[in-house]
């Protein structure tokens, strides 16, 4: 086995068990928990709690899933010296890489699966958008845009003509037109003194 064909053995193994570990925690999570609640309830007196959720590898100690990671590995490993004629110091390191690649597998599956249930909302959240648009009246919405968009055009077409006469008004603007005079009060008449007769009779008689 040459240096190129290693490395690419190497590689393609160490590739397909992290996408492994991946498949094996979001199988655990799906389906593995209550395999291990059954078992769990079977071989002890006391069932589990219903609020505690475990799987072979979720919620469980790293020594667990280090346990796990080694046994798949011995399997794959055993199976390929059994049915190949593979290198056996090779396998060895294969085997001994593997398990930090499953680990890493499963480490990516509760992001993997955080990511999934996220969507499966937005998924949620988005069918629920269609049903409300489904149950909306479309012709209350047509009426609705049709007025709106006869409110918009009639202030375009404003918006011109309001231009043009004040570009107008500033080459020529329109004088301000000018307030009539405003008559002045007359002036209040002087009251008329009154002589008396017998006062001017002896007035007169007295120049003479």
């Amino acid at each position: 086995m040459g240096i190129v064909s290693v490395w690419g053995y190497a590689w393609s193994c160490l590739s397909a068990y992290a996408t492994l570990g991946i498949v094996w925690y979001l199988l655990d999570r799906a389906y593995g928990v209550y395999v291990y609640r059954w078992f769990y309830d079977f071989f002890h007196k006391e069932p589990m709690p219903a609020h505690v959720t475990r799987g072979v590898m979720f919620n469980q100690p790293t020594n667990r899933k280090v346990t796990v990671a080694f046994v798949i590995s011995t399997v794959q490993s055993a199976y390929m010296i059994w049915s190949t004629e593979v290198n056996l110091l090779v396998e060895l390191i294969m085997w001994l890489l593997e398990v930090p690649a499953l680990l890493i597998g499963f480490a990516a599956g509760t992001w993997v699966h955080r990511f999934l249930v996220k969507r499966s909302v937005i998924f949620d959240r988005l069918d629920e958008f269609g049903e409300n648009v489904k149950a909306v009246d479309m012709q209350n919405v047509r009426d609705g845009v049709e007025g709106s968009a006869r409110s918009i055009g009639s202030i375009i077409a404003a918006v011109p003509a309001t231009l043009l006469n004040r570009f107008w008004n500033l080459i020529y603007p329109v004088p301000a037109p000018r307030s009539a005079p405003q008559p002045r009060p007359a002036a209040p008449a002087e009251p008329v003194a009154t002589v008396d007769s017998r006062e001017a009779l002896d007035r007169y008689t007295r120049r003479r």
